[in-house]
């Protein structure tokens, strides 16, 4: 029995929800076209052709959110995608669909094992990269002969391999010999051994991350000096933020003043999943993320771009709606806020994206502040830095906390005032600062990512009784709360 595959899915999905308006579907593979697929509509027919399989099912996804908006326009004639890497990296490896992949615009997966699964993405035509893991050793030292010799070449079938720097590991410079090395020196003898067990085919993203602004400082001498002298067949990736906040990695602004722009294939990594801003489950959305980096890439310097995200979601959630906004931009070059006016015509028509963008920018402020002061020791925040959260709070409160919460919008809005209001109390608490006043019309029984122990007062209780959650709960009896963590969820969950 064959299997489906994904033009095939593809092509079934477009005959499912084609309405009367629709054109018929018509596709063609022309295997000498460039990168990219080429619209048109005619005589009530919608001609789609591309040089690939896994091609041509991206760009009948593609058409299918054009129709549904009302945007065909935009997605006709030939696009050809301006970066050819829009990597997605998830977090928790929770399953893996090829036809998912390629309907939110994936070319490539970072992946912690090799599976059949991850067979099955390679053989509909999307790359996947095994991300290497430490060694088991006492240091993380690249002079430590014993650390070297754990590495063996890797032969595994996969068409990249991904590295994570342990520069920030405590024993990176735990050697006799460090002493005499700079960080930069490490660094690049930590590249060259992973050069060296590279197989003769194979490709290297070396990763360098980054927690936060001072560390982001210190390396943007060193991923430029890096671009510089890596091997042919190693790409450079880091962060496109300073790691604890939203400002840019200043690696951006040396690389304006570059007057030799280095040949070394370039990838910024970008939270397009919201990792620690709700993940889709508040009303949060990479807008700025996604405009400053694309917005700073040359293709000349870049390859593309890795997204990082909690998981594959299932349904079209805004989790999905990011994803989908971070390749779009890769691809087309479009601003995420169009992007996002599509989507939102496309599966939320009655909620405009505009008319809600201001305060779904007000609760990506939030999210943010909340993330610092999660990071904050005493004296860093002051009750002024909670009094202007409050505010924003309230305001969002203000309009979308109404006595029913009917459309899918104002649930995201309801259940982030549960939380936001819940960490804002835990912070406080843990910070030893005045807590804001609350108002009597706020919903104290905890969201997605807080628990809340009630006294059965309409006050929030002691900052005590919330507890933060690593990973989101769902609410057993409240239908709208698991209708918004469905659509946000990992493949396979139901």
């Amino acid at each position: 029995m064959n299997e489906t595959t994904p033009l095939d899915a593809m092509r079934c999905r477009y005959d499912q929800e084609r309405s009367v308006q629709w054109p018929k579907l018509k596709t063609t593979l022309i295997t000498t076209m460039p990168q990219g697929y080429r619209a048109s509509c005619r005589a009530g027919e919608l001609h789609v052709a591309a040089p690939s399989n896994a091609t041509l099912a991206t760009g009948i996804a593609q058409l299918m959110i054009a129709l549904k908006s009302g945007h065909l326009e935009e997605y006709l004639g030939i696009r050809q995608p301006h970066y050819c890497w829009r990597i997605l990296w998830s977090i928790n490896e929770t399953g893996w669909d090829a036809t998912r992949l390629l309907a939110l615009g994936y070319n490539a997966v970072v992946v912690d094992h090799m599976t059949e699964q991850t067979e099955a993405l390679r053989q509909a035509g999307i790359a996947v990269g095994l991300k290497l893991a430490p060694p088991a050793a006492v240091s993380r030292c690249p002079l430590d002969v014993a650390y070297q010799q754990t590495f063996s070449q890797h032969t595994a079938a996969t068409d990249f391999f991904c590295w994570e720097s342990q520069l920030h590991h405590p024993t990176f410079t735990q050697h006799p010999n460090a002493e005499s090395y700079t960080y930069y020196e490490l660094l690049e003898a930590e590249l060259r051994l992973l050069e060296q067990i590279l197989p003769p085919t194979g490709q290297l993203i070396f990763y360098i991350p980054c927690d936060n602004s001072e560390q982001a400082r210190q390396q943007a001498p060193w991923l430029s000096r890096l671009s510089d002298v890596v091997g042919p067949r190693t790409l450079i990736a880091f962060s496109c933020t300073s790691g604890d906040c939203s400002t840019a990695h200043p690696f951006w602004d040396l690389l304006r003043k570059k007057r030799n722009p280095s040949a070394t294939p370039l990838l910024p990594l970008l939270n397009g999943g919201t990792l620690g801003l709700g993940e889709g489950l508040w009303p949060v959305l990479p807008i700025h993320t996604i405009d400053d980096c694309v917005t700073r890439m040359l293709p000349s310097s870049f390859a593309g771009a890795i997204i990082q995200a909690p998981h594959l979601p299932a349904g079209d959630g805004l989790l999905a709606c990011g994803l989908w906004m971070a390749s779009q931009a890769l691809w087309s070059g479009r601003s995420a806020a169009r992007l996002a006016e599509t989507w939102f015509a496309a599966y939320q028509p009655e909620n405009p994206y505009l008319t809600h963008a201001h305060a779904i920018a007000i609760a990506g402020e939030i999210a943010q502040e909340l993330g610092r002061f999660s990071q904050a020791k005493g004296g860093v925040c002051t009750s002024a830095h909670i009094d202007v959260v409050a505010a924003k709070l309230r305001l969002l409160d203000s309009l979308y906390l109404t006595d029913t919460h009917t459309s899918p919008i104002q649930r995201y809005f309801h259940y982030f005032s549960r939380d936001a209001w819940c960490l804002l109390h835990y912070h406080t608490d843990r910070l030893r600062l005045p807590g804001p006043g609350v108002p009597h019309a706020v919903d104290h029984s905890g969201g997605f990512w807080t628990r809340l122990i009630s006294n059965g007062s309409r006050i929030v209780p002691s900052a005590a009784t919330v507890t933060p959650l690593d990973r989101p709960r769902c609410l057993a009896d409240d239908p709208a709360m698991a209708h918004l963590f469905d659509l946000n969820a990992p493949l396979g969950h139901m």
